[in-house]
């Protein structure tokens, strides 16, 4: 009798376990669908699907979060190499220093310097241009938008400096002229060019040989900065997000590593914001349309957003430029660490250009 009362005792207390078990699962399996449902209902946490109802030009332009700093100067050298610039400025017996420092510009974009690349242009003959209509389908619905950024990309801007060829010490001279009287954009190109000069000048990162960059060469890039220049943001932020042999640089409170594709875009849309020609016409958007059928971008940060990068990255692109903004209006530089060491083995990247 004992025995058989042991035994229910033991199997009422084993169904019970299984009940209570049971009932836990259930517990938690409910509040695991509570979890997703508050998830999916929280603002800034939309599904992944919502990446696909994204479209280029569905927005409105954002409001700039500075205000234009574009010289008259810089707007004329920007909007064409003009030769007659260059006769104006290279006759006059004083010049400013802006005027000196357009005037070294349009010495390295359009005249032959010795030791000096020449930047790529592509060619705009009527080979290419037959070659390149065959190559875009007659059904492709932006065809004429393509063959159109095509003839405006190949656009010859240095009319009229054929043949002319330039002294590169003249260049330099120039810019260290410019610099010296307080031109910010000469300030931060002398920068850019000693930085490369101490490994690579051609501005190809090649292996473990790394531009290295002092304090002061970086003290000097952000007092630079506060000029609200977009031509200085292009020149520091090629260089800045470039690899250092000697610099890493770390975002935000949790000090993360910087995305150094992410934190470029971010000095471009910087330098938009601030007044840099960032629309149809710009060289990013054009060659997007015409070499890849990517038509659809009104500006450069729909560009970037929409075509370029992952949302991830976008968001970052988004983070970095709000505080790199702040920190060249502020002078305030705390949400980025730049530590020095030595960045571990891997990707390495190198950002040459700018103005």
């Amino acid at each position: 009798m004992n025995r058989i009362l042991l035994a229910v005792i033991v199997a009422a207390a084993v169904l019970a376990g299984v009940f209570y078990l049971r009932g836990g699962d259930e517990h938690r399996i409910a509040a695991a669908e509570s979890v997703k449902a508050a998830a999916a209902k929280a603002p800034g946490s939309p599904s992944p699907e919502v990446v696909l109802t994204i479209k280029p030009g569905a927005q409105p332009p954002k409001a700039p979060v500075s205000a234009p700093k574009l010289s008259p100067l810089m707007q004329e050298l920007t909007t064409g190499y003009g030769k007659p610039l260059y006769d104006r400025l290279s006759q006059k017996t004083s010049r400013t220093p802006e005027e000196n420092y357009v005037l070294a510009r349009l010495m390295e974009l359009c005249t032959e310097v010795p030791g000096t690349p020449r930047p790529k242009v592509a060619s705009n003959s009527d080979e290419a241009r037959q070659a390149f209509t065959a190559s875009v389908s007659e059904k492709d619905p932006d065809r004429a938008k393509r063959l159109a950024a095509f003839e405006r990309m190949n656009e010859k801007r240095c009319s009229g400096f054929d043949g002319m060829k330039s002294d590169p010490k003249v260049i330099k001279d120039l810019i260290d002229q410019a610099a010296a009287a307080g031109d910010p954009k000469a300030r931060a190109r002398v920068v850019d060019r000693d930085v490369w000069a101490t490994c690579c000048s051609d501005g190809t990162v090649r292996g473990d040989k790394l531009p290295t960059i002092s304090n002061e060469q970086l003290h000097a890039l952000q007092e630079a900065l506060r000029s609200g220049d977009p031509h200085v943001m292009l020149i520091a932020g090629s260089l800045l997000s470039s690899t250092m042999g000697d610099l890493m640089i770390r975002a935000g409170p949790d000090e993360r590593p910087i995305d150094n594709r992410a934190f470029y875009n971010a000095w471009t849309l910087a330098a938009c914001n601030a007044g840099y020609e960032c629309g149809p016409n710009s060289s990013m958007l054009l060659n997007g349309c015409a070499n890849m059928g990517n038509c659809g971008a009104q500006n450069i940060e729909e560009y970037l957003y929409f075509y370029s990068n992952s949302p991830q990255q976008s968001q970052l692109i988004n983070e970095y430029r709000a505080q790199l903004t702040r920190a060249m209006q502020s002078g305030d530089w705390s949400y980025f660490t730049f530590v020095r060491a030595r960045p571990p083995q891997g990707t390495t990247w190198g950002f040459r250009g700018g103005w």
